[in-house]
């Protein structure tokens, strides 16, 4: 039997200087929904609309290349980027099968970058976001917060990293 869990988020201020290195995220991530966008058929089955999805993939990898050219922050965020305007379609896709969305495209919420595991390090307390394949990173000391007693001996599942702060989702395992 799965055990409950539990999600919290937490934000903590910073100083580091990354408005170029979210603004170009979020244009990779703007980018890629309008051509998948633009990949969406649709079909008649019975009296209702289906959105189709053929050619998706194609259409990823093509952004991805064309995004990678020039791009000087790791690689990864290309493909971070690319994913998340997947998962807005796929979000959108499953509210519009439920009735509880239009047939308009959707857009992305907020000015940050999603950070997954295993794209960030956590230990002791400390995060690290490699941001350049030079080895340039961000490090975050998580112990000097105020919330540090509820964010140790957490998961980390996700970090959102905007223009003055830092998101931490975390995921507890609730003791029954």
């Amino acid at each position: 039997m799965e055990e409950p869990r539990r999600v919290e988020i937490f934000s903590v201020g910073h100083e580091f200087d990354v408005r170029d290195f979210v603004n170009r995220y979020m244009r990779v991530v703007r980018d890629a929904l309008d051509a998948l966008w633009g990949v969406v058929g649709w079909e008649m089955r019975g009296s209702f609309w289906l959105p189709s999805f053929k050619g998706f993939k194609r259409v990823e990898r093509v952004i991805r290349s064309k995004y990678l050219r020039g791009w000087p922050y790791s690689r990864h965020y290309i493909n971070l980027a690319v994913r998340d305007a997947s998962a807005i379609i796929e979000s959108w896709r499953k509210k519009y099968l439920k009735g509880k969305a239009s047939k308009e495209k959707p857009t992305p919420v907020g000015n940050y970058v999603k950070i997954r595991w295993p794209f960030f390090y956590y230990k002791d307390g400390i995060v690290t976001i490699p941001i350049k394949p030079n080895g340039e990173c961000i490090i975050i000391d998580l112990k000097n917060t105020p919330f540090w007693d509820r964010i140790s001996g957490s998961k980390i599942v996700e970090l959102r990293l905007e223009e003055n702060k830092l998101t931490v989702i975390i995921r507890k395992d609730i003791q029954g």
